[in-house]
């Protein structure tokens, strides 16, 4: 299931997208970190929507996060910081934009595959269908019999497909 937000010019983004902008953003911030809030008007989204994100973020290990709510700060905000596994994903290995494009290869290479299993099989059941309308046409010639037909003073025998005199 592909979840979207609103960006900041009113356009639908994905989630994985999101996801590599608030780690970016992180980077970019330093060793300082950022508010959920902070980021939330930063991109013009929704502050549950990037909380949402930022949970998974913290599951995946690729952030830090500190609760500096107080009792009368509703909702309770967090400062995340994003920590040297973080900053790898992002930067060598693509983040999750490159893991949900090879996701896609991946999905459509094994769509395409199934499509070439069924065709094999398809021709494999047409090659063996004409090989038995073959031989069973084949079967029919050798078992014929000859017919003797007779038209005046000439003796004609016919077998299927052929004439003898």
């Amino acid at each position: 299931v592909m979840v979207y937000a609103f960006d900041d010019i009113k356009t639908y983004m994905k989630e994985h997208i999101l996801k590599d902008k608030i780690l970016s953003h992180l980077i970019d911030k330093g060793q300082s970190g950022d508010t959920i809030a902070n980021i939330s008007d930063n991109f013009n989204i929704d502050y549950y929507y990037v909380s949402y994100c930022v949970d998974y973020l913290i599951q995946d290990n690729l952030i830090d996060i500190f609760d500096i709510s107080n009792a009368d700060s509703l909702p309770k905000d967090k400062i995340v910081n994003i920590n040297h596994r973080g900053r790898f994903f992002l930067n060598q290995s693509g983040g999750y934009t490159k893991s949900q494009k090879m996701l896609t290869i991946n999905k459509r290479y094994t769509q395409a595959k199934t499509i070439m299993t069924i065709l094999n099989a398809l021709a494999i059941i047409y090659i063996g269908y004409w090989g038995v309308k073959v031989a069973d046409k084949s079967n029919k010639l050798d078992n014929a019999q000859i017919q003797p037909i007779v038209t005046g003073k000439h003796f004609l025998a016919f077998e299927i497909g052929r004439a003898h005199v």
